[in-house]
């Protein structure tokens, strides 16, 4: 379940820009567990103001987890799409940030900065939620030796000397099997996008949901009716 994303310096991004998830105000008579999350969000803009730049960079940051240590070797280049506006940014490294609650109901901060050549910071921490406090899984900063939490010393430092300077620890060590790393894994690597320009293909299915679930096609007609796009019908 994502709270917050962010990312800077990563195509129309010069600066730190957020997303988040996290509300406001707690929601009020909800037997969703987390009345601090917000189940829906919407995205408002203008043309060309970067609303489908922060979907492709939610997919990049999913791509390059699940493929950077299957793919590439290393030699390869890291697609690293700084902001080419400005002189001084298209040198500058980009970085990429996630909290998000996981299966396991903990809470993960993982973030990574890099370059056309290598990864120059990738970090995780783990919040238990049963007590909340801080808990180091990994510390990777280019040209050190990696910090380890205790549970990951001894496989830590096995998967450390197999992972590329050009891909991603927890890409490395969810394809050794690490299971300390699964549960953050597999929800970064489980966000699903569905582009306008893919639409075609998911059509039917959406045609099929709304004729078996009224109440769920009710609310999509309140929706887009609040959304005010023009539509009648």
């Amino acid at each position: 379940m994502l709270l917050n994303f962010s990312v800077e310096n990563a195509l129309s991004f010069r600066q730190s820009q957020q997303f988040s998830m996290q509300r406001t105000v707690h929601a009020k008579n909800s037997s969703w567990p987390h009345p601090d999350v917000s189940t829906l969000a919407a995205i408002y803009g203008g043309n060309a103001s970067g609303k489908t730049n922060l979907l492709k960079c939610i997919a990049f940051l999913k791509n390059f987890v699940e493929g950077s240590f299957k793919s590439g070797n290393s030699n390869s280049k890291i697609n690293a799409l700084p902001f080419l506006l400005n002189k001084e940014s298209e040198n500058k490294p980009s970085t990429f940030f996630i909290e998000f609650i996981a299966r396991d109901n903990n809470r993960y901060k993982y973030w990574f900065t890099f370059n056309n050549n290598y990864i120059i910071e990738e970090v995780l921490w783990l919040f238990r939620s049963t007590t909340n406090r801080k808990t180091v899984l990994f510390e990777r900063e280019h040209g050190k030796p990696m910090r380890f939490g205790s549970n990951l010393k001894t496989i830590g430092k096995t998967v450390e000397k197999i992972t590329r300077d050009n891909a991603l620890f927890l890409s490395a060590a969810a394809a050794s099997g690490v299971q300390a790393l699964q549960a953050a894994y597999e929800e970064i690597t489980s966000t699903q996008q569905c582009r306008t320009v893919d639409f075609d293909k998911y059509s039917n299915n959406l045609i099929t949901v709304l004729q078996e679930n009224p109440d769920f096609a009710s609310n999509i007609s309140k929706l887009l009716k609040y959304a005010d796009l023009g539509l009648k019908g």
